[in-house]
């Protein structure tokens, strides 16, 4: 990933793009003011994860049972009548989670716990060295599931993160995956929540673009303006997380009815703005759809031109656009 964790680096690209293969979106920037930051996010793969994205299991008989593969905290007496089961087993089977965090809470997916340990990444596992091996290994089970599940199914993969953060809420890596999840979800009240929670765990400024996009994601520009101004303020954001930030802000105007104002913003960064060609694209990206939503098609095109040329990896479905407009064109001669 570009700027790969929000606690290290940018959000995971919450802009009005549309990528390849994904609907239109405009988290960050977009000029659909009723479906502001919809969908998965992704600058960079098409869905990005910060340090918590985990190994895919393996795909065998085992798969989703919640049960110790470490080999350890078992209660050998479990199998004798009258005898008190672990809290594993006592959650599997009456559907609750004792205090230490094992079993499963009824509105919870099952953890698939058969992955390779050696895979997932080191944040994710010097945070849960606190927890108890066995939950912790329920805790990695969620994470890589919400992983697996971010775009195909965010709604799902959120609910994985959410079982992973009831077992262990003071880790920040387990905020992390709830926020990026419930932002991919559309969940974004709830998103907002989890990064304030997290930049007060971190005092991470690099949260504030995406933590305004919730903001216009809800309804509120002017609160989104405001954090945007606090980012504004920092000197600890990167060029490509400045770039977020103009995306958000030009969002928020327009969603005030600041057309104007949006595309001098746009055009001003596009001129001064120096920073990845990712960045870059999205602010060509971000101006080329506003400028064809004011009806200047031929500026519009020159700006998916532009993006498209910037996007090496093709992240943007800038060259799908361009087409598209060629398309109507051909069509309004006939």
């Amino acid at each position: 990933m570009a700027d790969s964790t929000h606690r290290g680096g940018s959000g995971r690209g919450f802009s009005g793009d549309r990528r390849r293969g994904g609907s239109g979106r405009s988290g960050g920037y977009g000029n659909n003011s009723s479906h502001r930051g919809a969908g998965p996010r992704g600058a960079g793969d098409g869905g990005r994860r910060g340090a918590w994205s985990g190994p895919r299991h393996r795909d065998d008989d085992d798969q989703g049972r919640e049960h110790d593969r470490r080999g350890g905290r078992r209660n050998d007496r479990s199998d004798r009548p009258g005898s008190r089961q672990s809290g594993r087993d006592r959650g599997q089977d009456h559907d609750v989670v004792d205090r230490r965090g094992y079993g499963k809470y009824a509105d919870e997916p099952v953890a698939p716990l058969d992955f390779d340990e050696d895979a997932l990444p080191p944040a994710i596992k010097a945070e849960l060295r606190s927890v108890p091996t066995d939950v912790a290994h329920i805790i990695e089970g969620h994470v890589v599931a919400a992983a697996e599940l971010l775009e195909e199914d965010p709604k799902l993969a959120h609910q994985h993160a959410q079982a992973a953060l009831r077992r262990a809420a003071r880790l920040p890596v387990l905020r992390e995956v709830a926020a990026e999840t419930a932002y991919a979800a559309g969940e974004y009240a709830s998103a907002l929540n989890e990064y304030r929670a997290l930049r007060r765990m971190t005092g991470n400024d690099n949260l504030l673009p995406v933590m305004a996009d919730c903001e216009r994601a809800l309804g509120r520009p002017q609160a989104a303006l405001k954090l945007i101004r606090e980012g504004e303020e920092s000197e600890r954001l990167s060029s490509s997380q400045r770039v977020e930030l103009v995306l958000v802000k030009a969002g928020a105007r327009e969603d005030m009815g600041q057309q104007a104002e949006a595309r001098r913003l746009l055009r001003g960064a596009i001129a001064t703005v120096k920073a990845s060609d990712e960045a870059e694209a999205r602010l060509h990206y971000a101006y080329a759809e506003l400028m064809l939503t004011s009806g200047d098609v031929s500026t519009a095109r020159k700006y998916f031109a532009t993006a498209d040329s910037l996007d090496a990896s093709e992240l943007l479905d800038a060259a799908d656009r361009l087409k598209e407009l060629e398309a109507g064109e051909k069509g309004d001669d006939k």
